[in-house]
């Protein structure tokens, strides 16, 4: 059964899908051990990897179009060129405006605590979960 919150946009239909997540990390190491944990929980339908911020902006956008949006974000801090928050801030102006908002995580190997007082100043991020991704972590991602 698909778990989904459907918005209405100017005449269209847009469809957050909670099965669905959207992983941005640029470690190629990180996302294959994710998708593959991530592809063994029977409740994920679907797992979308982008290892660049600029990209994963590009798919929100056709994602938008389409009317169709992954319903868990699972994004790390530390990439070139775009950090993580730089990345949520400029999804959050795409997103915004649609009424409801994907269920955001920050998913990191940092330890900082400026980075985790920095995601809690967003209030479009409910979680901040240090790596590796756990049986554990997942399933408080995906009963929240």
């Amino acid at each position: 059964m698909q778990a989904f919150y459907k918005l209405r946009m100017k005449g269209s239909e847009m469809k957050i899908n909670y099965n669905d997540v959207f992983l941005i990390d640029d470690d190629e190491h990180v996302n294959f051990y994710n998708e593959d944990l991530l592809s063994e929980c029977k409740s994920i339908e679907n797992v979308k990897i982008h290892d660049d911020c600029n990209e994963a902006l590009e798919f929100i956008d056709s994602s938008i179009s389409e009317g169709s949006l992954p319903g868990i974000w699972l994004v790390d801090i530390n990439m070139p060129k775009m950090n993580g928050f730089q990345f949520l801030d400029s999804a959050y102006e795409k997103l915004k405006k649609l009424g409801k908002l994907p269920k955001v995580y920050m998913l990191t190997s940092s330890t900082h605590l400026r980075d985790k007082r920095e995601s809690e100043k967003r209030s479009y991020i409910i979680g901040f979960i240090n790596k590796p991704l756990l049986e554990k972590s997942l399933d408080s991602i995906l009963v929240a």
